[in-house]
């Protein structure tokens, strides 16, 4: 068994399958709509590039998906077999943001993040450098996450300073969801914070999310 880095050409449509005999492997998308298996052993290192990405990891082994810096380098990403739980699958922001904590309604979590957790118009806290669980039966879309982001924390809002950057994960948490979408935010002047889709995530049923599945 061995190790592995594969890298593909800028073309659409490249389809990439980690090495069942792979112990390791660091699998690289093009420019274009990828198609990308992780490896059946050990370790998978993916990441999609450009383009809008399917992604689909292995159950039987641990799994990073590395996002691009900013929504447009990265693309719109689906991923699947996403396997939760303290020392599973992870998800790696740190080209757009270096996330420093989780974020719910209880404020940043250290341990494992429950899946019913969700997080009110009412809550009072500063997003920046976080990953953010909002539950789509309080913000239904980007209109209403935009709504509750102010550029400092105060009454009912989320702070996000002028340059700061945050990562949302948007689902209906309070149902015990599992697929979530995930979103790019960079805070601006006033009313003029950005966000932008990078992809969905769906997750194994009847396991928490675990907060070293986005700080790495």
């Amino acid at each position: 068994m061995s190790a592995a880095t594969v890298t593909t050409a800028s073309t659409d449509g490249f389809v990439l399958i980690g090495g069942a005999n792979t112990v390791a492997t660091a699998l690289i998308g093009s420019d274009g709509n990828d198609t990308i298996t992780a490896s059946t052993l050990g370790l998978s290192t993916i990441t999609g590039g450009k383009g809008d990405d399917g992604i689909a990891l292995n159950a039987t082994a641990k799994n990073t998906v590395i996002f691009e810096s900013t929504a447009a380098l990265n693309g719109n990403d689906t991923i699947t077999v996403f396997t939760a739980g303290t020392t599973k699958d992870v998800l790696n922001f740190d080209a757009f943001v270096n996330v420093d904590g989780i974020t719910t309604s209880a404020g940043n979590v250290t341990g494992t993040v429950a899946a019913a957790t969700g997080v009110g118009t009412s809550d009072t806290f500063d997003i920046a450098s976080k990953v953010v669980f909002l539950d789509t039966d309080e913000f239904a879309d980007t209109t209403a996450i935009l709504a509750g982001i102010s550029d400092a924390t105060g009454a009912s809002n989320m702070g996000l300073a002028d340059g700061a950057k945050a990562v949302i994960l948007s689902g209906d948490v309070a149902a015990g969801a599992i697929t979530f979408n995930m979103y790019y935010i960079t805070g601006g002047t006033g009313a003029t914070d950005t966000i932008t889709l990078v992809g969905t995530v769906a997750a194994d049923a009847g396991n928490a999310l675990a907060a070293d599945q986005f700080i790495v």
